[in-house]
């Protein structure tokens, strides 16, 4: 391969004999008279210029054509693109499609082709290759080649365009878009062009007599390195001559270490710097490093065209900037920040200083908030550290969620306007005390009253400022919530006084209740708010609201699906019913508590044989199952029994005799805990299928409730029982595939259908049966998706309890939202009445309950009256409990249970009624007057309106009681609900429009007249008589035996009426 340098090497002689050199040293050496070269075996050779031409670079040329006419010989230039050279004449190059050139005429008979040249614009700019040969200086001629150097023919210059020269153009098949490569020559070359292809990039030499091609890339493997060469040599070397072939490289170190190289590079303000520079202009000033044209760095670092920083900071790219931060990209300009990406900035402050807010860009664009971080033209953190909302996504994250809280304390201490949060547990903004006045403050006896000045007591730190350590004043609210003034805390000075009467006190030894103002982010509260677990309050700007719209409502829903709360703890009890779970997950921990008889039952055989098993159910919350039964498809006395996929039993033909279904034989019955439990089949075609609950004692069967399908019992298991269920079709009877849907649900109100499924299982054993104090602990069960988990161990011996460690599903707390949230959720609600409300099955409370989410308690008695009642009885009429209300004081209840006539379950919500602080409540309903007409109470007497013993008497009586005590409490009058008779044989008679009583009155006018006595009062009054209850719904609204209290489709009606009407 020819070799050849841009720049020759200078190489000093050395005096020295190469036979002496060690073995295994080669390479060139220069003597006086002439070079040598020290092959690999050790011999020498002498080389002279008659055995290497000396090769000298000229320059470069874009194609071959161009190559000089008269080069001198040695001469080498390097082609920039693949062409061709042309030795016998300087000839022009052309390729492209035929048709830019020439137009194909016709083809003679001997096979030429004959063409012209259709494009004269081209030729005229070529004149120069037309030759006159005739002298007359109008005529030339020119000559076609081919690529491959054949000739293809020639043409006179004079009307170049259509002249025709005949011959093949190579490439050329016929179409005008084929590609033809060809030269013209000005002189005829008969034998035909050489031609010589040099490829881009390459290097040709005229060797005297043509162009000798070789690559541009020199190959040195067969040449010693310098390493090679500085090791051998280094016993011979003349140090001196070393010295100065180092002296020539391109690198300057300063005399303190530095680095500069470049024209009119500057390295240090006086010249003595660590630091280096490259570049033409380049510049560093205090050991930093700059590298580029122009560069310009101090103490850090810049690389690139007019790069540059000031205090230390580095820049990358052409006319980027940094202060003491970092700039990356063209045009990227940084304060102490960062800025990245092409015209990526932040914003100046002096630019004529160089000073540049201190922030973030991360792309094109300018940020102009310090602190802040902004890709492109979006801020992601604003100068606080803060995202703004409208990066956040729409879901629970989003920072309007405030989180689940469980005390005043823990809501956020700077909410924004729209936060919302959910309450799990009563918060109050006050701390509450209940005392005598003489106990809580020091009193003093003034002119006209009397004052306490300070607290006896230590505030709690919560109600502080925590501004003031000394005389600081603490509001202080009365029982309504209401700031009635304030006394001061930790007094230096004389205090200031309150008068005793705002708290309702006459004298110091009055009992009086108040609240304490909690401290809060604006001070003191204006007045006491109380929020009730269950509720979802939202910041309105200035104070904490409860959720009361839909609009609002919606906003909430969906915002915390499948969100955990803190691990929920505190559900023990047995069974377990959990409804707020997050399914999929496991329990943090489920823990089963030993009893006295021992919990687990010996396993007899297997792999456990020895142990005592604990299985461990948690199902949904339909707990009826049919999984038991083998034949899917049964016939009996003409029925076709068929137990379908979701758990449905389909019913089907002509009943010959009694057909008898039993979905769940002795044999499979279920175990279920001892609670109260709803029954229904969703079967609405009323009297052609009865349903019974059943259980055995001592093998004989036992109903414990039956239905013919319309209403949905409730039954009691004081024990943990076997169940079994039977379906009955009568003698005669035809049902058309008939589909009914079992259900039993824990607790006295059914929701919606939901199929039976076992939805997790788990089997724990013991050495021994878990005794009393003993527990095990389950974690590795899945709680799964329902509406409601009913949690059970199925041991013949039940658990003393179970306890519950889990995370509840944010979704769910707050799903109820997404309908709009009633504006009673979270309330306390006292429901006070006869037997309408007051049965022990499935009460319209409970529904109530479950539509509005409120606290609702009820302490309604059956039989009782509005007005006054016979001996015992009257103990527990309305206008009594609104005495014993008002004055705190049972006794007249209590005497009553002694007395023959109690009301059922007089004894119990006596007792419940007891623990109620009325301060707290928020509504009391009343519901009396179907008994008040069957009695024939006397409707009013216009002579004293507060006389008891009339039906409206007793109720003004009731509500001026109750309200004078507790004006805070909202009272809603119920009207009684139509009722209606049958005759001897079953059939409607009359109703409570035109039944009368003994006074000529029927049960209506007591309706109309209530409802006077409530709009006297301006209280809500909600109409329970007119809802539908009419002879031709009587057998969706009540069961066929009873004819004044609705089944569970009537009190839901009734419950749903009262949730309508009933605003706080």
């Amino acid at each position: 391969m020819a070799y050849m340098m841009k720049t020759p090497l200078i190489m000093p002689e050395i005096d020295i004999n190469p036979l002496d050199l060690p073995d295994g040293t080669k390479g060139l050496f220069v003597k006086s008279d002439g070079i040598y070269v020290l092959n690999d075996d050790g011999s020498v050779k002498k080389l002279g210029f008659e055995d290497h031409s000396i090769y000298k670079f000229r320059g470069n040329y874009t194609s071959g054509l161009y190559l000089p006419k008269n080069p001198e010989i040695g001469a080498v230039y390097n082609i920039i693109e693949k062409s061709y050279i042309t030795l016998e004449a300087s000839c022009a190059y052309f390729t492209g499609k035929f048709s830019d050139y020439f137009s194909f005429v016709y083809e003679d008979s001997d096979g030429n082709k004959n063409y012209e040249f259709s494009n004269g614009d081209v030729w005229e700019n070529y004149r120069d290759y037309f030759i006159d040969t005739s002298g007359s200086g109008t005529y030339g001629e020119t000559y076609v080649y081919n690529i491959d150097g054949t000739y293809a023919g020639g043409f006179p210059y004079a009307q170049a365009t259509g002249s025709r020269f005949v011959n093949n153009l190579t490439g050329y098949e016929g179409n005008d878009t084929d590609i033809v490569s060809f030269f013209i020559c000005p002189t005829y070359v008969s034998s035909g062009l050489t031609v010589i292809s040099v490829n881009a990039g390459e290097n040709v030499a005229w060797t005297g007599t043509t162009w000798d091609s070789f690559g541009g890339l020199v190959d040195l493997s067969a040449y010693p390195t310098k390493t090679e060469l500085n090791n051998a040599l280094k016993d011979y070397y003349n140090k001196n001559i070393v010295d100065n072939l180092l002296a020539l490289k391109a690198d300057k170190q300063t005399a303190d270490g530095g680095f500069q190289a470049g024209a009119a590079t500057t390295v240090g303000n006086t010249g003595a710097t660590e630091g280096g520079a490259i570049g033409k202009n380049a510049k560093e000033t205090n050991g930093g490093f700059a590298g580029g044209a122009g560069a310009n760095a101090s103490y850090g670092g810049v690389i690139g065209k007019r790069a540059a920083e000031k205090n230390g900071g580095g820049a990358a790219g052409l006319d980027t900037y940094a202060n003491a931060g970092g700039a990356v990209g063209n045009g990227a300009v940084a304060g102490n920040g960062f800025s990245g990406g092409k015209g990526a900035k932040a914003a100046p402050i002096d630019e004529s200083k160089g000073t540049y807010i201190d922030a973030v860009q991360l792309g094109t664009g300018t940020n102009e908030v310090p602190g802040s971080l902004q890709v492109y033209e979006f801020q992601l953190m604003d100068g606080n550290g803060k995202i703004p909302e409208e990066r956040l996504p729409e879901t629970a994250t989003n920072s309007n969620w405030g989180g689940v809280v469980s005390s005043w304390a823990g809501l956020p201490s700077t909410p924004k306007l729209g936060m919302y949060c959910y309450v799990s547990a009563d918060i109050i903004s006050g701390v509450k005390y209940i005392g005598k006045v003489s106990d809580m403050f020091i009193t003093e006896t003034q002119t006209g009253g009397l004052y306490v000045s300070t607290f006896k007591f230590t505030p709690p730190d919560e109600c502080i400022n925590p501004n003031e350590t000394t005389d600081t004043y603490i509001d202080i609210y009365d029982t309504n919530g209401i700031e009635v003034g304030s006394l001061v805390w930790n007094a230096t000075m004389l205090p200031s006084f309150m008068d005793a009467s705002v708290l309702g006190a006459s004298s110091f030894d009055d009992t009086v209740t108040f609240y304490l103002g909690i401290y809060g982010e604006n001070g003191y509260p204006s007045q006491i708010e109380r929020f009730y677990s269950g509720d979802m309050i939202f910041w309105n700007g200035t104070k904490w609201c409860g959720v009361a719209s839909a609009d609002l409502a919606g906003e909430v829903s969906g915002k915390a699906d499948k969100i955990k709360t803190n691990p929920h703890g505190g559900i023990y009890g047995y069974p377990l019913i959990v409804t707020d779970h997050l399914a999929g997950e496991s329990p943090i921990s489920l823990k089963v508590y030993g009893a006295s008889d021992g919990v687990g039952d010996l396993v007899a055989s297997g792999d456990y044989t020895g142990k005592y098993a604990i299985p461990i159910t948690i199902r949904g919350k339909n707990l009826f199952s049919t999984k038991s039964i083998q034949n899917t498809s049964s016939t009996i006395n003409g029925i076709t029994w068929t137990i379908n996929d979701d758990g449905s039993i389909t019913a089907n033909g002509t009943a010959t005799a009694n057909s008898h279904y039993n979905a769940v034989k002795q044999a499979d019955a279920i175990l279920f805990p001892a609670g109260d439990y709803s029954f229904s089949t969703t079967y609405e075609h009323y009297n052609q299928i009865q349903f019974k609950i059943i259980t055995y004692v001592d093998g004989a069967a036992t109903i414990l409730t039956q239905t013919l399908g319309m209403d949905s019992p409730v039954f009691t298991l004081t024990d943990d029982t076997y169940l079994c269920f039977q379906c009955t079709i009568g003698s005669g009877k035809t049902l058309n595939n008939v589909t009914i849907y079992p259900r039993i649900e824990y607790g006295k109100v059914l929701t919606e259908y939901e199929p039976y499924g076992i939805s997790a299982e788990k089997t724990v054993y013991t050495d021994t049966p878990l005794t009393e104090g003993e527990s095990v602990e389950i974690t590795d069960i899945v709680m799964p998706e329902s509406a409601k988990l009913f949690i059970s161990a199925n041991t013949t011996a039940p658990p003393s309890g179970m306890e519950l460690l889990y995370y509840q599903d944010m979704n769910k707390l707050v799903g109820e939202f997404a309908s709009g949230a009633h504006p009673l959720m979270g309330k306390k609600i006292l429901c006070l009445g006869d037997s309408i409300f007051g049965t022990k099955n499935t009460e319209v409370s409970e529904f109530f309950k479950s539509i509005t989410k409120a606290n609702v308690y009820n302490c309604a008695l059956g039989g009782t009256r509005m007005a006054q009642h016979e001996e015992g009885w009257d103990n527990w009429s309305m206008y009594r409990f609104a005495y014993s209300i008002a004055n705190n004081d049972w006794a007249i209840q209590e005497n009553g249970l002694s007395h023959t006539n109690v009301p059922p379950f007089a004894e119990e919500r006596l007792a419940f009624i007891k623990t109620l602080d009325f301060n707290d409540i928020d509504v009391i309903t009343i519901n009396h007057g179907t008994n008040d007409w069957s009695g024939s109470i006397t409707l009013d007497n216009d002579s004293n309106p507060l006389d008891t013993t009339t039906y409206m008497g007793a109720l003004r009586y009731s509500v001026e009681t109750i309200l004078t005590a507790h004006p805070h409490l909202k009272i809603v009058v119920l009207s009684p609900c139509w009722r209606y008779w049958k005759d001897s044989d079953g059939n409607f008679a009359n109703d409570s429009n035109t039944r009368t009583n003994t006074l000529g009155e029927a049960l209506v006018s007591y309706v109309s007249k209530g409802k006077e006595v409530a709009e006297s009062y301006q209280l809500d009054w909600v109409d329970l008589y007119h809802i539908g209850f009419n002879k031709f719904t009587t057998s969706i609204y009540f069961p066929s035996t009873d004819t004044t209290h609705p089944n569970n489709t009537g009190r839901l009606a009734i419950a749903k009426k009262m949730s309508e009407c009933i605003r706080v």
